[in-house]
């Protein structure tokens, strides 16, 4: 994406402008959704599938 949004530009001001803010608004967009997985982590981790119970009493 750096490259695509640094490096295919052909010298306008405009064409800069827009490549950098397209790049801030991906790299934004990245940090942004690792932060969902993140919070979504922290909500769903004490959750308990029935199967893995129904597999553990067949252990014993």
């Amino acid at each position: 994406m750096t490259m695509h949004f640094f490096f295919l530009n052909t010298g306008s001001w405009m064409e800069i402008g827009n490549s950098i803010s397209h790049f801030g608004i991906m790299s934004a967009q990245a940090v942004f959704v690792l932060l969902l997985f993140a919070l979504t982590n922290v909500y769903t981790k004490d959750i308990c599938i029935g199967s893995v119970e129904r597999s553990s009493r067949k252990a014993i």
